[in-house]
């Protein structure tokens, strides 16, 4: 990796080559450095990132009510989107599934789009109904219980920097597309 002071020299020299020896490169060579900077940046705030949530879930509460809301968002998301998969594998566009459950197609189109979905349990029942469907309850997969259940019955974990990434990665894998 290069020292930031090494990449200002290389972008100070950048801006001073003739453009008649590189015509139109000047311009390209900074942009490329400045990304290059941007990309170390974003970088060393990922790693603080983690070290702060790390930090941060040692606290029993926070762990508590960090692990909850994590659970209850890919939770929701999971259920969201094999709702919305069965939706289309039936053919109904969501302006008919609104309809077929008496609410205005927008809230349905926030429901099966939005990343910031909440919807209650009464209305995921109901649009379940309408695609022939039940939402049932099932135990957790062992790693899932690990990260999840481990931390909320007091069975804390034992490296949270681990279990930080852990948690991420399961909102991140049912996060809701944002299709039709």
């Amino acid at each position: 990796m290069i020292a930031n002071g090494a990449l200002l020299g290389v972008a100070s020299a950048a801006n001073q080559w003739p453009s008649a020896a590189l015509p139109g490169r000047t311009f390209y060579v900074t942009l490329v450095l400045q990304s290059f900077v941007e990309v170390c940046t974003m970088q060393n705030s990922r790693n603080t990132f983690w070290e702060d949530l790390a930090r941060d879930l040692e606290d029993p509460d926070f762990l508590k009510e960090y692990v909850t809301q994590t659970a209850r968002i890919a939770t929701v998301d999971r259920v969201v989107n094999e709702l919305d998969d069965h939706r289309e594998a039936q053919g109904f566009s969501k302006a008919d599934l609104a309809r077929a459950i008496q609410v205005e197609p927008a809230a349905l189109r926030r429901l099966f789009s939005s990343g910031q979905a909440n919807p209650t349990l009464g209305t995921l029942a109901e649009v379940a109904g309408a695609l022939g469907l039940r939402i049932t309850l099932e135990p957790l997969p062992a790693a899932e219980r690990r990260v999840i259940t481990a931390p909320l019955t007091g069975d804390g974990p034992r490296n949270t920097a681990t279990l930080a990434k852990d948690l991420v990665a399961m909102r991140n894998a049912t996060r809701p597309r944002s299709n039709t």
